[in-house]
């Protein structure tokens, strides 16, 4: 068995860019929280930063990246993070599982920088919530009929 990798979130968050996000309508959430107003709200922002540094090691040189993709959502950031991550993970995609996904927030941005996302909830109108917003959008639904 091989010892646990420490991972950024161990050691660091972006907590500022965070912050500065949560004040804007890309990175409150208010949107999704206007369409299931009945869902605890966390706002997209704060799930970015939590998966981005979940999935990069501890001794990564991409905070910089992080903090501009959970900021500004700029592209070229989220770019570098992902190929960081690609390139961690042997090329492969690695699994990101959250046991208490609710709308599905985490799932998603673990998805938009490369991750197999897996989102699981009890409360059937919350996995509902998350299939609208994360999975159902994504699928490609080009063999469906007219």
């Amino acid at each position: 068995m091989t010892a646990k990798q420490e991972r950024l979130i161990d050691r660091w968050f972006p907590v500022a860019a965070v912050d500065e996000a949560c004040g804007t309508p890309a990175g409150s959430g208010r949107v999704e929280k206007a369409l299931f107003t009945w869902f605890a709200s966390r706002p997209i922002a704060q799930a970015r930063a939590a998966a981005m540094t979940s999935l990069l090691p501890g001794d990564t040189d991409c905070k910089k990246d992080v903090e501009e993709a959970v900021r500004n959502g700029y592209e070229s950031s989220f770019n570098a993070v992902a190929e960081r991550v690609h390139k961690e993970s042997g090329g492969a995609a690695p699994v990101v599982m959250d046991m208490f996904s609710g709308r599905g927030i985490i799932p998603l941005e673990a998805a938009r920088i490369g991750a197999s996302a897996i989102g699981v909830d009890l409360s059937p109108v919350a996995t509902l919530a998350g299939r609208l917003l994360a999975d159902f959008p994504a699928r490609d639904w080009s063999a469906e009929p007219r």
